[in-house]
């Protein structure tokens, strides 16, 4: 039976448009709504809508409905928030696999890399009403290590989108172009420095984005989620690779990580099912007939015929899978937050549909109550965006209407009467139009149309009317998809003032700097920039920091010492107070490298711990932690450890804390105290990193 709705849908014939959105007031009358959080239902409630949000639910009969409301009679149905799917790459994705996406109830996606002009138009066009798909959270350009993308690359894989980050002066400056661009996180994917992805996570702060990603090679995953980051991609399935250390003291460390810092984990179980086959495997599988290949558009299918070409390798895929599935179910039996993704853009993970595949891989596989692989898609991913995700009044109405209880069966999420949505109720012949008419035009549109009509106004209006904003996001834009000649065509063109150049060239320098750089080309740049700002009333730390942080990470620039640190003693209150910090510790690096002035450099340093970080075990860790990673006042930087340990009020700091030690210890090659830290370190926890590290410290000592 079909919810009848008083009067009939409009549609614009020949188009990929959705239903234009009722005005006036939306009643679902005598609707079982379905609470995922307390696994329960609200039986024979009346929810209603205006303005596309949820304004009143109550029971049956308890409320006063307008005399034109449109009422929408829904007994025996079950009302659901609108699924996401978060873990997406629709880079490649034509418009009406967006549509597809909605059809399948999913009405938010957040999508872990591609073109931030691309997202922005096609979220864009969805919140214009142009085009029927869910709202769009995206990560942008994915932070990768240099050495890994410039290996791809050559092996001739263009893997465009993806950004080179080393060092802490470039996770500052590529965070903030993600800002600029709109991104709404920041994907990691392989990053190998420790000081850098520190320097990812206070970016991301500051900026006030997410982080998410694959599990970090430099620190360990329970130390990241300490740290800030709060999405792990692919997990548990990655801890499970040979050479990992899965065990169930590294679980457990895990799971306590994650209840303390709030982390949500994004398994993925349906990407993985593919892993393990043989390209030849795969590809069959690809061309296997399945009725869902008359809505993916051709531009996806060879995408998958593309990536089919890859090979992962001889690994014990089934071992890897089963111990995978036992973690996750430990994990959110222990409360850990688990978000349902699919990865889709990777083989036969079919828009809309491979979310259902996902959440019923979850309720099977893996074990969770269909009410808990609900959570994942509805209630978990909507708090990670500090939303509140359940159906109450002030809630976005996005919500689909089911036949039957999902509680009871997860695979009732196939069951769509009705998708509500941007203001829109599609029912079952809505969709069903919708489908025949994503059939019709799926390779209608090129993916890339729209962005490149993006693209091309905004290089006309640059042209014409060049503003640090347009011309910036351009280089940025260009640098991102590996096209430095380009990129410095947009930056090297003078802006109407000379506060803009300034900014232009900061950037430029950035770029220059990220890419493969040396400093007869770096310093050109930054002495313009100078003589731009030199003596400026207006100079902020921000630009400084960033615009001779490269310079400092890359040994150039000695001649401009003197006038960094002239700036660096200015009385700051007129300048951004955000800023100083990292100016402040960028001077401190030129400091003991170029002037070879350590004591300096950490009284520079220590001038901006806050206020109490003596008594602060965290902090003291961190400062020591700083001497460390920039070799500066080591002997110091061991003081600072070994009070940390002594402040510590949890084992867990004075573990870190002794680690720190240890590894000041190791870096003034007095490896006999290095080891006796160690030691006592692995008489309580077991870790691969810290045994190796003691491994190699008794092998030095002799």
């Amino acid at each position: 039976m079909r919810p009848f709705i008083s009067y009939a849908l409009a549609f614009i014939a020949g188009a990929l448009i959705a239903a234009p959105a009722y005005g006036g007031t939306i009643v679902l009358r005598d609707v079982h709504i379905v609470d995922p959080d307390r696994n329960d239902i609200r039986a024979s409630q009346t929810v209603v809508i205006e303005g596309g949000r949820i304004s009143a639910v109550g029971p049956v009969g308890s409320l006063d409905l307008a005399e034109n409301a449109t009422i929408v009679e829904a007994e025996g149905r079950y009302l659901i928030p609108g699924l996401w799917d978060m873990h997406v790459h629709i880079n490649t994705a034509s418009p009406t696999d967006l549509s597809m996406m909605v059809a399948h109830g999913v009405t938010a996606v957040r999508d872990m890399g591609g073109d931030p002009f691309r997202m922005a138009t096609l979220r864009r066009r969805i919140e214009n009403g142009e085009l029927i798909g869910p709202d769009i959270r995206f990560a942008g350009p994915i932070l990768e290590d240099r050495g890994w993308l410039m290996r791809r690359r050559s092996e001739s894989r263009p893997l465009e989108h993806r950004v080179p980050v080393d060092n802490p002066a470039e996770a500052y400056s590529i965070v903030a172009l993600a800002r600029q661009w709109g991104a709404d996180l920041i994907k990691i994917r392989n990053v190998t420095d420790a000081a850098t992805f520190r320097a990812i996570m206070e970016a991301a702060r500051s900026h006030g984005l997410t982080v998410a990603g694959h599990e970090p090679i430099v620190v360990a995953i329970d130390e990241a989620a300490l740290l800030g980051m709060n999405s792990f991609e692919h997990i548990p399935f990655m801890m499970t690779l040979p050479g990992k250390d899965a065990d169930a003291a590294t679980v457990e460390r895990t799971i306590g990580a994650f209840l303390s810092s709030g982390a949500y984990l994004t398994p993925t179980l349906i990407a993985s099912n593919s892993l393990g086959l043989s390209p030849a495997e795969l590809l069959a599988r690809i061309e296997t007939p399945d009725p869902r290949y008359a809505y993916l558009s051709t531009a996806m299918l060879e995408s998958w015929r593309t990536a089919a070409a890859d090979d992962a390798g001889p690994l014990p895929w089934a071992a890897m899978r089963e111990r995978s599935l036992e973690i996750l179910l430990a994990m959110h039996q222990a409360g850990v937050p688990i978000l349902a993704g699919t990865d889709y853009g990777v083989p036969l993970t079919f828009p809309g549909s491979a979310l259902h595949d996902e959440l019923e891989l979850l309720a099977g596989q893996a074990g969770l109550t269909p009410a808990a692989a609900l959570q994942a898609a509805t209630t978990h991913p909507a708090r990670h965006f500090g939303l509140s995700g359940v159906i109450e009044p002030g809630s976005p109405a996005s919500m689909v209407l089911l036949r039957s209880n999902p509680l009871v069966d997860i695979g009732a999420i196939r069951e769509i009467d009705a998708v509500l949505h941007k203001g829109r109720i599609l029912d079952r012949e809505a969709l069903e139009r919708l489908m025949a008419e994503v059939e019709r035009d799926k390779d209608l549109t090129n993916p890339n149309e729209r962005r490149d009509g993006a693209l091309n106004a905004m290089r006309e209006a640059c042209t014409d009317r060049p503003t640090p904003e347009c011309q910036t996001a351009l280089g940025g834009y260009h640098f991102s998809k590996g096209q430095f000649a380009t990129a410095r065509q947009w930056l090297e063109r003078p802006a109407p003032n000379a506060r803009d150049t300034s900014l232009l060239f900061l950037t430029h320098i950035n770029l220059l700097y990220t890419g493969e750089t040396h400093c007869a080309e770096l310093n050109p740049v930054a002495e313009k920039w100078l003589a731009i700002n030199r003596g400026a009333p207006d100079l902020t730390l921000g630009i400084l920091s960033q615009i001779l942080g490269p310079l400092a990470a890359r040994g150039c620039g000695k001649e401009q010492v003197s006038y960094l640190r002239k700036v660096a003693e200015l009385d700051v209150g007129v300048l951004l107070p955000s800023s100083r910090p990292l100016f402040v510790e960028h001077t401190a690096v030129y400091l003991a490298k170029v002037e070879g002035d350590e004591n300096a450099a950490f009284a520079l340093r220590e001038s901006i711990m806050p206020q109490g970080w003596r008594e602060d075990s965290a902090a003291l860790r961190s400062l020591a932690d700083w001497c460390l990673e920039q070799k500066i006042a080591l002997v110091r930087g061991r003081e600072l450890a070994q009070l940390a340990a002594t402040t510590a009020e949890t084992d867990i700091d004075r573990l870190y804390a002794m680690l720190s030690e240890a590894r000041l210890a190791g870096a003034q090659e007095d490896y006999a105290a290095a080891i006796v830290l160690l030691e006592k370190i692995t008489s309580v926890v077991t870790n691969e990193r810290i045994e190796a590290t003691l491994a190699q410290y008794r092998v030095l000592a002799k």
